[in-house]
């Protein structure tokens, strides 16, 4: 192959490339403002109330166990089927003689904030307003249901186990009651010290009848003695009892205590767990189309696929004319 009848071929098919991207833009610009006018309405959602030095917080620790990751499961949410024909219903209660349009929901998240931009797109800008309005109501009415089911759950998981805790102080305290009504604590004592001063005095006078060889006097006492002494020990056996009962009952109930203090508060996640608006949309704008950015990007493709056009046809008119200058074959 020559390389002048290339150029040449070249130069004859050098229009492709220009007219394949002319043709290109000029579809591209037809088919964006044909399309009719779309209006854009914004809101914006607080999720969590929160309030400055509460990062870290039991509050908080509470409402990351609660819901875990946050934001990635709300933004599904909002954009949600289940969510959408909600906020259709509403529509269709709220507003009946509005005709029913679709609408593109986007929502992305504030960096560094816990508000949601909930973006609403659609033809007709009233529909679009009032359909992103009711969808906001109903995330709202949403986020109520699940945080009023997850703190129910909570609240009763929370509730048996303090149930099966107070148990074992009640059934102490119950003891102690009972023992105390049957031995009275203050008569008990007062027979203690009677007893005390009465074992002494016989243990007093038996040593002296012993002494002063009163041998059947000293039985006689010493009879007694042993009686006084076996009351003292059966008294002493209550008191030792009593106090054994009223610790138990104390270390458990400190226990106990102790147990619900170190309790999360659960209602302390209904707060930082619930969901506020924060900006309802006012009114839906006119989108502006994106005119250039499309034209130019389909206008560079066109044009880069025009010059491997050229370069095709410009090769496919070398060979042609190649074969048409080819001398004819000699006749025998």
């Amino acid at each position: 192959m020559k390389r002048r009848p290339f150029l040449t071929a070249l130069l004859c098919t050098c229009w492709i490339p220009f007219v394949l991207a002319a043709i290109a833009v000029s579809v591209q610009a037809l088919r964006i403002t044909g399309k009719p006018t779309e209006y854009v309405a914004v809101g914006k959602v607080v999720v969590g109330m929160k309030t400055p030095g509460q990062a870290g917080s039991n509050e908080d620790n509470t409402l990351r166990n609660l819901f875990g990751d946050l934001f990635p499961t709300q933004l599904e949410i909002i954009e949600s089927g289940e969510l959408r024909y909600r906020a259709l219903e509403r529509v269709r209660a709220l507003h009946p003689e509005l005709k029913e349009l679709d609408v593109e929901i986007r929502v992305s998240q504030t960096k560094g904030s816990m508000i949601l931009n909930v973006v609403a797109t659609g033809v007709e800008p009233k529909y679009t307003r009032v359909y992103l309005d009711a969808l906001l109501d109903e995330y709202i009415e949403f986020r109520k249901e699940v945080v009023d089911k997850t703190i129910e759950s909570k609240m009763k998981t929370v509730i048996e186990e303090v149930r099966a805790r107070e148990k074992q102080p009640k059934q102490d305290k119950k003891e102690l009651n009972t023992f105390e009504r049957q031995n009275d604590p203050a008569l008990l004592s007062a027979e203690h010290e009677r007893l005390v001063e009465e074992v002494s005095t016989l243990r007093s006078e038996m040593e002296a009848l012993k002494r002063s060889s009163n041998d059947s006097k000293a039985k006689s006492v010493g009879d007694t003695l042993k009686k006084e002494e076996k009351k003292l020990e059966e008294i002493w056996a209550k008191e030792t009892k009593h106090q054994e009962l009223k610790r138990r009952y104390e270390d458990s109930e400190k226990g106990y205590q102790e147990w619900r203090k170190s309790l999360p508060i659960v209602e302390e996640g209904c707060p930082a767990a619930a969901a506020c608006v924060l900006e309802r949309p006012t009114a839906a704008e006119p989108e502006e189309p994106q005119l250039w950015l499309p034209l130019i990007v389909w206008g560079v493709i066109s044009a880069a696929s025009g010059v491997l056009v050229m370069f095709i046809a410009a090769f496919a008119l070398t060979r042609l004319s190649k074969n048409q200058e080819a001398p004819p074959p000699p006749l025998n």
